[in-house]
């Protein structure tokens, strides 16, 4: 292979890094492929459009740099009100994810076993009718509920789409790869709905982040950062605070004014030994408490009977001396922690990121805490987020095959937004094994890879090898996609026309509208255009349900909603757009489009719509409970409960016994503690692992991209590999040294990674961050570090069945 002189220098330095790392595990040639890639840029016109990124939860706004048809540069979008500019090395490295060499060309057929990997071409028509055949047989059976269809990251619209197939087909069972996120089931909790929380961070004055992974991850890094800037930069005479707690020295934790390291699985303990401090003390808001919650004192229900409030629970429970000892934290810095937020007027405390069986519990006490310093509804507080004005979609109007399949119980790990069921398909994959009440006898991945990112990967593989067919929309021929009798390969963003929701947590509607860039060079489609097109083929009641042409025609006919609101704006330069500082209260004047053709012309130039108000205290709107107020008392979970154990034929202290809970009865419907539950006995597994991700591979779907690959650890100076973090003090009872090859064993798998002695991390605690060890995905990913899922067993949230991904292991030197 030719290269010119910036390829030879660029490889020099791609080379030189990847082997000064010693994390190996890609081969020279990949390197000199990569290096090279961007030097076959033609020469022709410059010209600039306006799209979005679509590879995290962000949705940052893009610009892309075009020579002629070629795409050769992504920069933020500056008029985005969120991002401003702003984008992260993913969405950069992007273009390596477009003109990748492994891209699914086109349809293909699986011709041997599966997991072969040998297949056969098809035309997109062969595709298409060989999967409405398949499904239409299924219908014709009175079999339409045994589809599951898996989603994976994808955001917006075409989530929505495949939903509204789902109902006019006839099956109950959709599910998302990307799980629950545990700030959603605190505000159902406590106050009845099932969204995440909306932080106002940019306007916050104290922050205490439970290992919430601010500036490496989460739901929005570029607006976190940003958000995280205009906290610590301050104002004359005031200058906001970030507390990190967690139990390694993150990133975010390295970025904050002060780390405090605890016990892994701790943080709902913490969060209610500073609120005992609150009370104890008579710092909380009350106010707030007074008049705006329900639960706090003791209280007698409908039957008499005295329940214990939050406040008793509190004091007798989680005294400071006592906390200290489960969490590792010291006694005097949690009192004066907890002084800290009450003086900050108030604070906000966030988390967790999610990774541990106590999740929901954790984030409930989290939330708690919250509503005792009275940031619920406050600037700088947490709110509840805004919804955009889209249209609404005609009603579907499933046919009598399809109402049947609808009754249908649903499948575990499939239960939409079910409050008490969890949505895995590692979960869904143990019900098929121990016998569900029915088989799945199709199963449709958009996106997903659960074979790679499900905790006990070795689970899903099993089920896949045992689903009749499988049909899989996907760029990348996969770990799951391996499994797959059908490979339909979708377009990558820069492709395709998408929309991006405002990521979670910010507090009002934000769309990003996002145009193609550049014309798809392979025989690709749209994801939305898969569906409308398999409605049509099937026909009837189904075909009715989409009565759109192509996915444009989706979006556009969506985003009329914007335009007969007549509220917001379409994205402007800063100073004009929002979101102010404090959030105000706006009314708008109409919007100055004399036609919708007019409006969407400026929507798709500008990138996209924003209404930056907020109405603080619409209490209607955001307690959503039985006593329309915030529930330290849960009589929301106490009902879903109750309606549980009526359908098992058992009385609710039965029911609540069944799933082996911590807590009484009483504890229950109150925030507690729960401890974490691990696999694995203490005595033959003394570490405590911990697994997390990485701002550059988050679930590892991007592994294939060499030049995130380079960068993905600069905290640890790690390129192209996999390690696992161990303090000094534990590496030195091993006789373990930096660098060294190592065995981390679980009860249930092991994994052969390098050791990183790290100061940063408490003993007896391991971390393996995830995304690599792929087996398949193409040819900067397959054989490069190694996997920790593979390490997960079945240890799973007692009320969700949501797995975790933590458990007991070993180390020793390979």
């Amino acid at each position: 292979m030719e290269l010119s002189r910036r390829g030879f220098m660029k490889l020099t330095v791609l080379s030189g890094a990847g082997a000064a790392a010693g994390y190996g595990g890609v081969a020279l040639g990949n390197l000199t492929e990569a290096a090279s890639q961007d030097d076959r840029v033609p020469g022709g016109v410059e010209r600039w459009v306006t799209t979005g990124c679509d590879l995290c939860s962000g949705g940052c706004g893009a610009r892309v740099r075009l020579i002629d048809t070629r795409a050769v540069l992504l920069e933020g979008n500056p008029l985005h009100p969120v991002t401003r500019g702003g984008l992260c090395p993913v969405g950069q490295a992007s273009l390596q994810l477009l003109y990748n060499p492994d891209r699914v060309k086109g349809p293909m057929k699986r011709v041997g076993a599966r997991g072969a990997g040998q297949w056969e071409p098809l035309t997109w028509e062969e595709a298409l009718r060989t999967l409405a055949d398949r499904l239409r047989g299924l219908r014709e059976q009175g079999e339409a509920h045994t589809l599951v269809a898996l989603t994976g990251r994808a955001r917006g619209i075409v989530p929505d789409l495949l939903r509204r197939f789902a109902r006019a087909f006839g099956t109950p069972n959709v599910t998302d790869a990307s799980g629950d996120d545990p700030s959603s089931q605190a505000l159902w909790l406590t106050q009845g709905i099932g969204a995440p929380i909306a932080y106002d961070l940019e306007n916050a004055k104290y922050i205490v982040s439970f290992g919430v992974p601010l500036v490496d991850g989460w739901w929005a890094p570029v607006r976190q950062m940003r958000a995280l800037v205009q906290v610590r930069q301050g104002t004359p005479g005031r200058r906001g605070k970030l507390v990190q707690v967690e139990p390694r020295l993150s990133p975010s934790a390295a970025k904050a004014d002060e780390w405090i390291p605890m016990n892994p699985g701790t943080e709902g303990a913490l969060a209610l030994g500073l609120a005992h401090v609150l009370v104890a003390e008579g710092l909380f808001d009350r106010r707030f408490v007074a008049e705006r919650t329900f639960g706090f004192e003791d209280w007698v229900d409908e039957s008499g009977r005295t329940n214990t409030g939050f406040r008793s629970l509190l004091i007798k429970e989680y005294l400071p001396s006592k906390v200290a000892k489960v969490t590792g934290v010291p006694e005097e810095t949690i009192r004066r922690l907890a002084r800290e937020l009450a003086a900050s007027g108030p604070g906000v405390a966030l988390g967790p990121a999610g990774g541990q069986s106590n999740d929901r519990e954790t984030a409930w006490a989290i939330h708690a805490l919250n509503a005792l310093m009275g940031a619920i509804e406050r600037p700088g507080g947490a709110l509840v987020a805004r919804t955009a004005p889209l249209a609404q979609w005609p009603e579907v109007r499933p046919d009598e095959t399809a109402r049947r399949s609808l009754a249908m119980p649903k499948l575990p790990g499939a239960r939409g937004d079910e409050p008490l069921a969890g949505n895995s398909f590692a979960l869904l994959a143990d019900a098929l094994r121990s016998g569900a009440a029915y088989r799945a006898k199709a199963l449709l991945l958009w996106g997903a890879n659960p074979a790679f990112t499900e905790p006990g990967p070795g689970r899903v593989r099993q089920a896949l090898s045992e689903i009749p067919f499988v049909v899989s929309v996907s760029s990348f021929l996969d770990e799951s996609t391996q499994y797959a009798d059908l490979v339909l390969p979708g377009h990558m963003f820069l492709e395709a026309w998408h929309d991006d929701p405002p990521p979670a947590g910010v507090p009002y509607p934000v769309v990003g509208v996002a145009q193609p860039a550049v014309e798809p060079p392979y025989q690709t489609r749209h994801a939305g255009a898969v569906i409308l097109s398999l409605a049509q083929a099937l026909g009837g009641r189904v075909a009715e349900a989409f009565p759109w042409k192509e996915f444009k025609d989706v979006l556009m006919a969506s985003m009329e909603g914007l335009y007969r609101s007549r509220r917001g704006m379409i994205f402007a330069k800063q100073e004009e757009s929002g979101p102010p500082r404090p959030l105000r209260e706006w009314e708008w004047a109409p919007l100055p489009y004399k036609s919708f053709k007019e409006f969407w012309e400026d929507l798709v130039n500008k990138g996209g719509w924003i209404d930056p108000s907020y109405r603080y205290g619409e209490w209607t709107r955001v307690f959503q409970t039985p006593s329309g107020k915030f529930e330290f008392y849960s009589r929301t979970l106490r009902r879903a409960v109750e309606a549980r154990a009526r359908a098992q034929g058992k009385t609710p202290e039965e029911s609540l016994a069944a799933l082996g809970l911590a807590a009484s009865k009483d504890q229950a419907f109150l925030p507690h503690y729960e401890p974490p539950r691990l696999a694995g006995d203490e005595g033959s597994y003394p570490l405590t692992l911990v697994t997390f991700q990485l701002l550059t591979l988050g679930d590892g779907s991007l592994a294939d991209l060499p030049f995130l690959q380079e960068r993905l650890a600069p905290h640890a100076n790690v390129q192209w590999g996999t390690w696992v973090e161990i303090n000094p003090k534990t590496a030195g009872t091993l006789g373990v040294h930096d660098g060294d090859w190592v065995w981390v064993e679980s009860s249930v798998g092991k994994v052969k990674v390098r050791a990183r002695l790290y100061p940063g991390i408490a003993p007896g605690v391991a971390a393996i961050p995830m995304g690599q060890g792929h087996t398949a995905l193409g040819r900067y990913a397959r054989g490069v570090g190694a996997n920790p899922m593979e390490l997960l067993g079945a240890e799973r949230d007692p009320l969700s069945g949501t797995p975790a991904l933590a458990t007991r292991v070993k180390v020793s030197k390979a």
